[in-house]
């Protein structure tokens, strides 16, 4: 549906945020294997509630700011090439294999900002890993390798395969959500040799599997992929409707990541027709609550950069003129309340 999940403000497109992330399929399901280990805070904010937590020792090139807008389960969003999260939560919690975060404080209004890298050669896998994400489910079909041979045919670099898999689904299938499985049939063998249809579950399996097939490691991943702008603050929106899965592949040519995005284009279309009505349904009320949770999270002093922070420059300066306005306003009305209230006590009194 369209409901808002997630609010990011960000000069750049956040794309594929991160929730999930597994490497072992089997009977038809990708299982998480993941052991998390907890990041205790490297320091608190000097003027607010939030705490840092450095998950990397590289210098980080962009950031962005994530709110949850509604009650989600205890992933944090985050794009790959993480460097630090400065959140109001007391710890986090990262798998050491994909990096995906998670904590036990997440909640409805929250707001944590992200430092991330945009090379990809961050966190390369360990020998563990590769050997992982190389795995193949036992009693493959033969027809998938058959397919696997026809489809990178002729490809020698990790580069070759992963366009191969890309042009091979966005060429010969289509995006549909009503693909109807047999109850008697593996539903990857079924995606991959008799049908020509799926949803992004379905393609980014294939493409995973696909891949292993010929020596590229690869994870599948799930979350969002955020291409929606609001039109009135400028933040990008992520609904129900924009969860997505996907592949991350390693380049070993490279040594690099890669975002393998096998989905037929109809599942990446352009939200910018859903209906303006449902962005201005509640948004006082809904400013209301930002405001009342930024106060917590933040303190009196920090709310105001939270302001500047989250909102466009306009917003936050019409805003914070508007309390002040209000402020001065209320100190009038008490100040003349108290001389009111002081005459009527002269008035009232008796005559020596």
């Amino acid at each position: 549906n369209t409901e808002p999940v997630l609010r990011i403000s960000s000069n750049a497109s956040p794309g594929y945020l991160r929730g999930m992330a597994f490497y072992k399929y089997h009977q038809s399901e990708w299982h998480d294997m993941s052991a998390r280990e907890p990041i205790p805070p490297e320091q608190g904010g000097l003027l607010s509630r939030t705490n840092l937590f450095r998950l990397s020792d590289r210098e980080p090139t962009r950031k962005m700011t994530i709110r949850h807008e509604s009650v989600v389960i205890d992933t944090m969003f985050t794009p790959l090439g993480v460097c630090s999260v400065e959140a109001p939560v007391t710890m986090l919690f990262r798998d050491d294999d994909d990096g995906t975060i998670n904590s036990r404080e997440t909640r409805a209004n929250l707001s944590y900002e992200v430092a991330y890298t945009n090379s990809l050669s961050i966190n390369p896998p360990s020998g563990d890993q590769i050997r992982l994400m190389r795995g193949r489910p036992p009693q493959l079909d033969r027809r998938i390798y058959q397919l696997a041979a026809k489809v990178f045919r002729g490809c020698d670099t990790t580069a070759q395969k992963i366009d191969a898999v890309t042009r091979y689904f966005q060429t010969n299938y289509t995006y549909s959500l009503g693909l109807q499985v047999p109850i008697d049939q593996d539903r990857l063998t079924y995606f991959l040799t008799e049908a020509s249809s799926g949803y992004c579950e379905y393609f980014a399996s294939g493409a995973a599997i696909l891949l292993r097939l010929v020596d590229v490691p690869t994870r599948y991943v799930t979350g969002f992929l955020v291409t929606e702008r609001g039109e009135e603050d400028g933040s990008w929106v992520a609904r129900n409707m924009d969860t997505h899965a996907w592949v991350e592949a390693w380049d070993r040519e490279n040594n690099t990541w890669v975002i393998v995005e096998a989905t037929a284009q109809e599942d990446l279309a352009d939200n910018s027709l859903i209906d303006p009505q449902l962005e201005s349904q509640g948004r006082g009320r809904l400013l209301l609550a930002r405001l009342t949770q930024a106060i917590y999270d933040y303190g009196l002093v920090g709310v105001l950069g939270w302001f500047f922070e989250v909102y466009s420059f306009q917003t936050a300066v019409t805003v914070s003129l508007a309390f002040f306005a209000a402020a001065v306003a209320l100190a009038l009305l008490r100040r003349y309340r108290r001389l009111h209230l002081s005459r009527n006590k002269a008035c009232s009194s008796p005559e020596l």
